[in-house]
């Protein structure tokens, strides 16, 4: 009688937390633009990896219309761990600054690997999560994860097309 009530305690326990959902809302920014670096570029050559550097950025862009807060002003500023053709690590922050002067700020982490391409030449694929530490006015207490892939332009190397998906809500004290 005991273990059966512990089994039924158990499954009634678990059956909560699994139908448990969460009020969250979706974020979506599709087709963000970051350009206009600036950098500080340290070349540190391995034993191994000779051409390996490693990279600090800042990039300014805006959110385009269509996205969760569209109009507001992005800014990302990054550390990049570059082996040169293979691979590529990074960590970073991005801060938006929507209309009304509210902010938020987003911790991110990617990895880059460079794989063909259609023309078979190598090219990078950037994917990474990012995870909202904060946020100010209305969006005091948000909170959020999530994650993002980077795509460069033909026509400008320092362009990066950032399109972030994933999950937020405000939660208020």
């Amino acid at each position: 009688m005991r273990r059966t009530a512990f089994v039924t305690l158990a499954l009634v326990l678990g059956v909560g937390i699994l139908a448990t959902t969460v009020a969250a809302e979706p974020l979506k920014i599709v087709e963000m633009n970051l350009s206009k670096p600036q950098q500080i570029r340290i070349d540190f050559p391995l034993v191994g990896a000779e051409k390996h550097l490693n990279v600090l950025k800042k990039s300014e862009g805006v959110v385009p219309e269509g996205s969760t807060w569209a109009s507001a002003k992005a800014q990302e500023v990054g550390y990049h761990d570059v082996y040169p053709g293979d691979n590529v690590w990074g960590t970073g922050y991005l801060t938006f600054t929507l209309p009304n002067g509210d902010q938020v700020s987003m911790k991110h982490e990617f990895s880059t690997r460079f794989l063909p391409a259609a023309d078979g030449k190598l090219a990078p694929v950037e994917h990474g999560v990012w995870t909202i530490i904060g946020g100010t006015g209305k969006l005091a207490g948000i909170r959020g994860v999530g994650r993002f892939q980077i795509r460069r332009t033909p026509a400008d190397p320092n362009v990066r097309i950032w399109d972030l998906t994933g999950d937020m809500a405000v939660v208020k004290p």
